[in-house]
């Protein structure tokens, strides 16, 4: 399951609005259309500008240094630091260009120019003199970054470079990677500041640095909010260009690298290994083997061991790829630390600054300890650097983020204080967020993000991650601190424990609230720990982001963002000319409309639109960036109109994973998982090759299927479905001798319901009538009050059934269902495939008390999600539970029902195993009869009941049928239902017939009444027998303990395995059982399903077992159990 594909459905928070903009509709095409008119109004505009300009100016074509002068200072309105930003870019404009990409280029020059000067001076002068070892050292740490940070700054001069005739227009890739480096660059010089200040916060030097360093930190401000204003210009075009589908894994990882991330193992350059067997012992060896700024991967495999070593790659190392054997197997570990001396940026055991960086699989370590302080595992610099399957341990300060763009997924962050800390654009995706333990009289901080400018694109993004206590967490815990004035962190689709202090989040000093200048927020978290009523009331804080809002932190708007460039190349696949040309009304609608629109066009994307600029400096900039908007515009109409390559290719996209629903991606279901096909694999090779497995046949343990593990169907059953099946033997006289005179009467008066006498024949929507009068009347007779056939919706088994209900409540991604968990995924598989959310929505049943249902946990829940934004709609009980096998008791029905009415919820109540009760202290009560004896009527509580043929003593699954009970909705809802039953057309009539057997069997003095009731007995008491013996057979096995099966076909035990298992597990990539399910069918041929697949309280490992194999066969289960698991427990004993 780990492949590549495991990076997916993590992005934009609706998949199917972006896999709709994706394909090549006519709604596209009215886009297209759309931007196409405002195109023409605005270079309209921008040709009537220039006319104005040329008359106002005398015809004079060549810029006037009075003009130029203007449009620097139109260019350094938009920065903090104006005065500066316009003496410093006037002194080297020596053109008196008017052209913004221009001025920008300027403005990073004088950028460079600056830090330059005072990288050659400071702090190298320092360090000659200072005779203090900190201090030098922390010096050192500046003269590193100030040394990185004019590299940045190259590089971003040189993007401005065209590289080609084409090479026209200052692109939003380009636009990405300037606000990037020039990010960096003003968090390099900050660092240094940083690391003088941990030495001494009243030292002159302190002091005097930050003078030394004013004029570069201003200027790159400067330059990095004129890089803002044109990212927000470039935008504000919205043209309907190509983009891959939001939610991928970002589009900096190339193909070559993920393809290295799907292999696991790809070939190495150089493996290391500390027992002697690779081609060196230590990492530091591999990587002077690196070729310095690569341009191809590198790849190193570190083997199993523990790596006693301090690594730093420096910015020359692009391209780095090192992978383990595990991430608690290839363990990099040091201990530098704050406390000895050394400045927090170089306690990194691991220290990456160059680009590309990738690691798989790997431990890095930091050991010093609590009572040390600041002392970083891992600390990363490198832009588009990829994290993967990582653990990261340490106390105070683990990981260091420092800056670029990085993405960590699936990772294990442990830590104390601000252990996870930066100025990096850093997205953390499926990654356990574990604090610990600090020293006494410590609070816990998991994150202190260090953005200090407003244009920089920095930040921290935990999403889908699960925050829970790495050990006996006793310290007051926050999510975070925001560390500087403009600091930014968003958590979102997270698991948060109930270790959390109820504020959330803690200010850097103590009483003082930060600035509202922060950008802090949560959205559709999860867990006991997500209740955000009584967060912070910071006002820079928000407790529910909006979807745009949290939008902005998925992978694709926040580390990557990178939209194509304003070419021919990436226009949409239909040409607009060839639109217009095929449609000559259109083609006059659309220059009516441009003669209307010309005007507001414009006027609503700029105010106001003088040609010329004025003093004043907001109007002079709205001209300015106006000029530079329309040219960009002129420059993407012109290639428009001369280009001969667009492409016309108006098929449909080919067939991937990719292109397909995503709701029909996110959905699992684990029943029919990888372990069934495991087994079904096994059973070939045995069919082969007898004797090629330990074992002579499979043992299906995983799935309630009764009639294929051997028990029998019910006579009176099918003497009726085959008479209904062929009539025509109702007339011969042999079948009075063959058939029960109640089945042959059944037979003619069901068939004289069915049109045509025909079980092949269509049906009411509904279901036949008469066979809905049946059901009507057996439950009636179960429950003691009335049933209409009207209510019932008879359907293929009880899974369509559920579908439909989902189908008919689910709006959009912000409505939820409950869920028990654990609970049967046929539910999560609905709700992921009709685009619901289950996420912010569980209750979870206690196992300490049988599986019992607290309806106080339900109205945390349903507190936590309306917090989060998420409308719950309904309800969903399991009675007799699956797969744990409880039966609740009426008092606790009642509870349920006062809890839905009072929530206005719709109760969807599934009893399909209504017949398998077993614990003799124990019965079945329908909801509806438990709402009915409260005294709600038929129109009080939205209620749902789904029965089924395939449960209870009859096991019908193949024949797919059952039905729902629909009660307490309007006739408008109850018209829409039907309408969606009409959409399926009808359930066969099969199924129809055997259940309103099942619900009005033989009656007392009926022929086939004795016969009827001894199989039903039989079996019943047989399942009885067989859940007792499982039942005691797993618990008597070492660490596993198993609830008493009161009813359903399953038991639910939880295993509780040793340490090295789970690790084992871990380095296997899957869960701990499903680990120890794979084992279990490999050894025994026995076949399970692991608890993960149902849900379950995180840290705790079960299986599903059905008590279904035939009852002769159990004896041969328990034993071959019985021996695994204690081998099992043998080979991994503590």
């Amino acid at each position: 399951m780990d492949t590549i594909r495991s990076f997916k459905g993590y992005g934009k928070l609706d998949p199917a609005e972006e896999q709709a903009f994706r394909r090549k509709t006519r709604k596209r095409i009215l886009i297209l259309i759309l931007s196409l008119l405002l195109l023409l109004a605005l270079i309209i505009g921008a040709v009537t500008a220039t006319l104005l300009h040329k008359r106002n100016n005398h015809k004079d074509a060549s810029p006037s240094s009075s003009s130029s002068a203007q449009s620097i200072k139109a260019v350094c309105s938009q920065t903090l630091y104006p005065d500066s930003c316009y003496s410093s870019i006037s002194q080297l404009d020596q053109s008196n260009s008017t052209d913004p990409e221009h001025l920008l280029k300027l403005s990073l020059q004088v950028v460079f120019n600056s830090l330059s000067a005072l990288s050659s001076s400071f702090p190298h002068s320092f360090i000659k003199s200072t005779t203090n070892d900190t201090l030098k050292q922390a010096l050192q740490v500046c003269a590193t970054l100030l040394d990185d940070a004019l590299d940045y700054l190259r590089d971003s001069i040189s993007t401005m470079d065209l590289k080609s005739a084409d090479d026209k227009l200052l692109t939003l890739t380009k636009i990405e990677d300037l606000k990037t480096w020039l990010s960096t660059a003003l968090t390099n010089q900050d660092t240094c500041l940083d690391a003088l200040q941990e030495i001494d916060p009243s030292s002159t030097l302190l002091a005097d640095t930050k003078s030394l360093m004013q004029n570069s930190t201003h200027y790159a401000s400067n330059s990095l909010a004129i890089v803002s204003k044109i990212s927000g210009i470039l935008r504000k075009l919205n043209l309907p260009m190509h983009r891959k589908l939001l939610g991928e894994f970002p589009e900096w990882v190339s193909p070559g690298v993920r393809r290295l991330l799907q292999v696991g193992r790809p070939t190495p350059n150089v493996t290391v290994a500390a027992d002697g067997t690779g081609d060196v012992t230590t990492i530091k060896e591999a990587m002077a083997r690196v070729p310095k700024k690569s341009k191809t991967m590198f790849i190193i495999h570190i083997k199993e061991g523990v790596y006693l070593e301090n690594v730093v790659l420096d910015k020359s190392f692009w391209n780095v790829m090192i992978y383990g054997d595990g991430k608690d197997k290839s363990i990099v570990s040091a201990r530098l630390n704050f406390i000895d001396g050394i400045p927090t940026f170089s306690t990194a055991t691991f220290a990456v600054a160059g680009r590309g960086f990738v690691a798989i699989d790997m431990g890095f370590k930091n050991t010093a300890g609590a009572e040390k302080h600041q002392a970083v595992a891992f600390r990363s610099g490198s832009d588009f650097s990829v994290l993967y399957r990582c653990s990261f341990d340490a106390f105070q300060d683990t990981l260091y983020p420092h800056s670029n763009r990085q993405f960590y997924r699936d990772c294990d962050v442990t830590g104390t204080i601000d252990f996870i800390f930066g100025n990096a654009a850093v997205v953390f995706q499926n990654c356990k967020i574990m604090p610990r333990q600090p020293l006494p009289r410590q609070f816990v901080t998991i994150t202190a993000q260090g953005k200090k400018d407003p244009n920089q694109n920095t930040g921290i993004s935990i999403q889908k991650c699960d925050i829970s206590p790495f050990d006996n967490l006793t310290a007051p815990t926050y999510l975070g601190r925001p560390w500087k004035d403009f600091s930014t962190t968003v958590i979102m689709q997270s698991n948060i424990g109930s270790f959390l202090h109820p504020s959330g989040w803690i200010s850097w000093v103590q009483g003082v609230d930060p600035p509202k200048s922060i950008l802090y927020g949560e959205y559709l978290n999860t867990g006991a720990g997500a209740a955000v009523d009584k967060r912070v009331t910071w006002d820079g804080y928000k407790a529910i982001l909006t979807d745009s809002e949290a939008g902005r932190f998925t992978v694709d708007s926040f580390i990557e963002d990178r939209i194509r460039s304003f070419c021919v190349a990436f226009l949409p696949p239909i040409s607009p000319t060839d639109v217009l040309k095929t449609n000559t009304a259109m083609r006059k609608f659309v220059a009516h409309r441009a003669k209307t629109i010309i005007t507001k066009a414009t006027a609503s994307l700029f105010t106001p639109h003088r040609i010329h600029p004025t003093s004043s400096s907001s109007s002079s900039s709205s001209d300015f960036y106006y000029y530079y908007y329309t040219r960009t515009l002129n420059r993407f109409f012109t290639s428009l109109d001369s280009s001969t390559s667009m492409s016309s290719d108006k098929s449909a996209p080919p067939l991937t994973v990719e292109s397909l629903n995503p709701k029909v991606l996110k959905c699992e279901y684990a029943v029919r998982g990888e372990i069934v096909s495991l087994a079904q694999k096994l059973q070939q090779d045995l069919q082969a090759n007898p004797g090629s497995h330990p074992f002579e046949e499979i043992l299906y343990c995983n799935i309630g299927n009764p009639q294929s593990l051997g028990q029998q169907p019910i006579t009176f059953f099918r003497e009726v479905l085959a008479l209904c099946d062929h009539p025509t033997i109702l007339d011969k006289s042999e079948t009075q001798g063959l058939f029960s005179a109640d089945s042959i009467e059944r037979a003619w008066q069901i068939l004289d319901q069915i049109p045509g006498r025909a079980t092949g024949a269509y049906s009411h929507s509904q279901g036949i009538k008469g066979l809905r009068d049946a059901i009507a009347a057996g439950i009636e007779a179960r429950d003691g009050f009335s049933a209409d056939p009207n209510d019932i919706f008879l359907t293929d088994g009880a899974s369509p059934a559920v579908h439909m209900m989902m189908q008919l409540l689910i709006r959009s991604e912000k409505d939820g269902i409950f869920c028990p968990i654990p609970q049967y995924p046929l539910y999560s598989a609905s709700i992921a495939l009709h685009g619901g959310t289950l996420v912010c929505v569980p209750y979870y049943l206690d196992e300490a008390t049988g599986w019992g249902l607290e309806v106080s946990e339900l109205k945390k829940q349903l507190e936590i999600a309306r917090q989060n934004g998420i409308t719950v709609r309904a309800l969903v009980v399991i009675n007799p539970g699956n797969p744990t096998g409880q039966v609740l008791a009426e008092e606790n029905q009642r509870d349920i029902v006062e809890f839905c009415k009072k929530e206005g919820l719709v109760l969807l109540a599934d009893e399909v195993y209504q017949e398998n009760i077993y614990a003799p202290n124990k019965q079945f009560h329908s909801f509806k009869k438990v709402s009915r004896s409260m005294g709600y009527g038929d129109k009080d509580i939205p209620l749902v009941s789904f029965q089924s043929v395939s449960k209870g003593y009859y096991g019908e699954c193949g024949k797919r049928g059952g039905y729902m009970e629909v009660t307490g909705f309007s006739p408008e809802v109850r018209e829409q239902i039907y309408k969606v039953a009409s959409v399926n057309l009808c359930s066969n009539i099969s199924g129809q017939i055997l259940a309103s057997l099942v619900m009005s069997p033989p009656k007392v003095g009926d022929e086939s009444y004795d016969s009827y009731f001894a199989e039903r007995d039989g079996i019943l008491q047989s399942l009885a027998r067989r859940a007792k013996t499982l039942e005691d057979a797993l618990n008597s096995l070492e660490g596993v303990s198993c609830n008493k099966a009161e009813g359903a076909m399953y038991l639910f035990p939880r295993i509780r395995l040793p340490n090295k298992a789970i690790k084992e597990a871990e380095a296997a990539k899957k869960a701990p059982d499903a680990y120890y399910a794979s084992r279990l069918l490999n050894a025994t041929g026995i076949v399970v399903v692991p608890g993960s697949g149902f849900g379950q309280v995180p840290g705790t490992w079960h299986f599903r077992c059905t008590i279904l194999p035939q009852e002769e066969k159990i004896p041969a289960i328990v034993s071959r159990l019985t021996e695994f698991h204690k081998k099992f427990m043998d080979e991994f004993r503590d």
